[in-house]
């Protein structure tokens, strides 16, 4: 799967979810396969205690602040965890203080999106 990015020498990040752990692997697996292929820039930055693969990616502008992020979170379970989120709003606070105060762009990538993307869809 990750040979064309490979050989086209192009980085590419993970998101882990649910199938990841259907086949007995562990997330330090994961990380060992990851770490075989020299584009892989996957991660894990989270201190959870279930040891979900989360980290970020930040793309540095001109200036050497981050001009945009991306987050990429493992929704093994099916959604987002407490712990996991305080991770995010940690590492979001200091790359925002980082950035002079600057709220830093960002998008968000996981597997299988958080129940409340429901409420995105009901007519109030």
């Amino acid at each position: 799967v990750f040979t064309p990015a490979e050989e086209a020498k192009i980085p590419f990040a993970v998101t882990q979810g649910n199938n990841d752990y259907k086949g007995g692997i562990t997330n330090e697996d994961w990380l060992a396969i990851y770490a075989e292929y020299d584009y892989c820039v996957t991660k894990d930055e989270s201190p959870d205690k279930e040891g979900r693969i989360d980290y970020n990616l930040e793309i540095k502008s001109d200036n050497g602040k981050t001009g945009f992020n991306i987050w990429l979170m493992d929704t093994e379970g099916g959604g987002v965890y407490e712990e996991q989120l305080d991770w995010y709003k940690s590492e979001s606070a200091a790359l925002k203080e980082a950035n002079g105060g600057v709220a830093v762009p960002s998008i968000l990538f996981q597997h299988i999106p958080v129940v409340e993307i429901g409420n995105f869809f009901v007519d109030h």
